[in-house]
């Protein structure tokens, strides 16, 4: 679903065109994937050398404190929704396989050893591993209208429920004008270093290039269970600026990205004090 508010005009005729639209996407030039590809490729391989200082490690905790009972709350709540994917149980009755099931022993026997179906395989997925990335939204905006606590907070909460869901492997990504990668896979979390590398300075929103960015990134990676949807991107934002590159051009990164099994989810971080509502769902 796609719907989004412009300044203080609403407008509906974007709902659930990109769900819906069954035309075909525009292919991407190979000058466009050559660009793309680069900057992936520089981000993954460059080092944010940020050291944060007492202060953010301090707020930090402070935040993730406040958070911590809303996290696990989310977290149960995730995990209805974000089924397991890898096959690590034991399951099944099979002629062959990893371990011998002992219930099925003494029928086996009194059969003859004809009903030899007895052996267990690893075929019952009882584990998340999901490629998740969080974008946040690091343009002027965010600060201007007061976003920025809710941000943290929002980052916090959804990193925490994703731990401890075990959802699979974390990035974090910042984007504005560029696209940066704060957080890699491999990583592990580290919430001050993000508090200290977010300024929220940037002074464009471009969420066609962050949609195509994630997409390069995840590219070569996929999950073991073969689901629908393998990569999550959450994106936190006010919500503004988001057709500034033009409205086909977001709708065919959208395409793109869903091409790719990227499940979307855009999350509004709306100042509370504002009588306007910039409302916007992928």
């Amino acid at each position: 679903t796609f719907n989004a508010t412009r300044g203080d005009e609403t407008t509906a005729h974007c709902q659930l065109e990109v769900a819906q639209d069954t035309t075909a996407c525009e292919e991407e030039s190979n000058a466009e994937a050559l660009e793309i590809r680069k900057l992936v490729e520089s981000e993954i391989t460059s080092q944010h050398l940020i050291k944060p200082e007492v202060g953010d490690m301090e707020r930090w905790q402070e935040i993730s404190n406040r958070m911590m009972t809303n996290a696990r709350e989310l977290c149960e709540q995730l995990r209805l929704i974000l089924e397991p994917t890898k096959c690590t149980r034991l399951k099944g009755d099979y002629r062959t396989g990893r371990r011998i099931n002992m219930k099925k022993i003494i029928p086996y026997i009194a059969s003859q050893f004809r009903k030899d179906k007895i052996w267990l395989r690893r075929t019952k997925a009882a584990q998340r591993d999901y490629k998740i990335t969080i974008a946040v939204d690091d343009s002027k905006s965010m600060d201007h209208n007061n976003s920025k606590e809710l941000t943290l907070q929002a980052i916090s909460l959804v990193s925490q429920a994703l731990t401890l869901l075990e959802s699979g492997k974390l990035s974090v990504v910042s984007f504005g004008e560029t696209t940066k990668v704060l957080l890699k896979y491999n990583e592990q979390f580290n919430g001050p270093t993000l508090f200290k590398s977010l300024d929220f300075s940037q002074n464009k929103t471009r969420v066609a290039e962050l949609l195509d960015f994630s997409r390069i990134m995840n590219q070569n990676s996929s999950a073991d269970g073969g689901g629908l949807f393998e990569h999550l991107l959450i994106i936190l934002s006010d919500g503004r600026n988001i057709f500034s590159e033009g409205d086909n051009k977001v709708k065919t990164a959208i395409k793109r990205a869903r091409l790719q099994r990227m499940f979307i989810i855009y999350i509004i971080i709306d100042n509370p004090t504002n009588k306007v509502s910039y409302k916007t769902f992928f």
